[in-house]
């Protein structure tokens, strides 16, 4: 899974591959189409990735306005609410897409500090909750060899002569400690260990607590009520436990400020990430005169529910959801509520 997503026509392949470089440079790990693994179905991979990326460039121009892939990728991107689409070319946007603020690149000549390209590296940092480090001026360029051994053989000399002063001073107290008359507490040092010991057995049980290492699970509940996935990366907020439509998740997933805010309905890939078969959480959907449980950590109650909603337009009247139960992905009515689904929000971990 990758930070970052960019959509963009095969013509523009080679703005495509700048723009990426240019926001690695950042730390930031960018997926592009040609990325695939041998043998990776492409259809699955593209969808796949653009579910899961936190931020979505497309790169409009004379070739990607009339794509209708790019034109379905930037449609889902702007539903999940982390659209950052930039220009490359003067050309009139679809109508959809219009009163989105659009980055203007078309005089992007590879430089990482020309305005434009550091406003969309400000959106994109917006996007994944982190600042971005600040860029000298001038273009992206790699130190000649000499320069960086000679980098390498400073650092060297000031780390060997950082160890000599240390080891000096150290031998200088050891000298200056044997030459000088013992103090009284040094003739008993019993004395001491039993103070240590007492100002120990004194020390609050909060201060007690934080020098014992706690063991870390794969989930931790924050004071806020939110639960953080360290292997993913992803930060839930499970909705009341209630039956909803897709309607009323979505509208309580957009008016979620919770926890400082930032929350967006889930993909069906990132719901897929906390299907565990091994757990059970709740007593599930009743159905046939038996119970069907999730199978998610308990840590996520969500009591007789089987399902959440996921993201995306609803299509031919069926909107998504996923089965914890199976671990499959459902559609079915945006308004219905026959079945237990309830509402998940998530947001990148912060």
């Amino acid at each position: 899974m990758a930070d970052i997503f960019i959509s963009y026509a095969r013509e523009d392949r080679d703005t495509a591959r700048a723009v990426a470089r240019t926001l690695e440079v950042d730390a930031y790990s960018v997926w592009w189409d040609r990325q695939l693994l041998g043998g990776e179905n492409f259809d699955e991979a593209i969808e796949r990735e653009l579910d899961l990326a936190n931020c979505v460039i497309v790169l409009w121009s004379k070739h990607s306005v009339s794509s209708d892939w790019v034109r379905n990728e930037a449609a889902a991107a702007a539903e999940r609410g982390v659209l950052v689409p930039a220009y490359i070319d003067a050309v009139k946007l679809p109508l959809q897409f219009r009163r989105k603020h659009t980055i203007d690149l078309a005089s992007w000549r590879g430089d990482a500090n020309d305005p434009e390209f550091d406003s969309m590296r400000r959106a994109i940092g917006a996007h994944l909750g982190r600042e971005l480090p600040l860029r000298t001026p001038g273009r992206l360029a790699v130190a000649p060899l000499s320069r960086r051994l000679g980098l390498v053989v400073a650092v060297c000399v000031v780390v060997g002569l950082a160890a000599w002063m240390s080891t000096y001073l150290i031998r200088s107290a050891r000298t200056k400690r044997a030459s000088s008359p013992l103090k009284t507490e040094e003739l008993h040092p019993t004395s001491t260990v039993s103070a240590s010991n007492t100002a120990i057995a004194q020390s609050p049980p909060e201060e007690a607590a934080l020098k014992e290492p706690k063991p870390i699970g794969r989930y931790s509940v924050d004071q806020c009520g939110s639960i953080k996935d360290v292997r993913s990366g992803l930060e839930w907020y499970v909705g009341a436990e209630r039956t909803v439509s897709w309607h009323e998740a979505r509208n309580w997933i957009d008016g979620l400020q919770v926890c400082a805010g930032g929350w967006r309905m889930p993909t069906i890939s990132e719901l897929k990430t906390l299907y565990d078969p091994t757990k059970t959480a709740g007593i599930g959907y009743l159905a046939g005169g038996k119970r069907w449980p999730s199978h998610i950590d308990p840590v996520f109650d969500i009591g007789e529910s089987s399902w959440a909603w996921a993201a995306g337009v609803p299509k031919n009247g069926m909107a998504k959801s996923f089965n914890f139960n199976q671990g499959i992905e459902a559609a079915y009515s945006p308004t219905g509520t026959d079945y237990t689904t309830r509402a998940f929000a998530v947001r990148r971990v912060r």
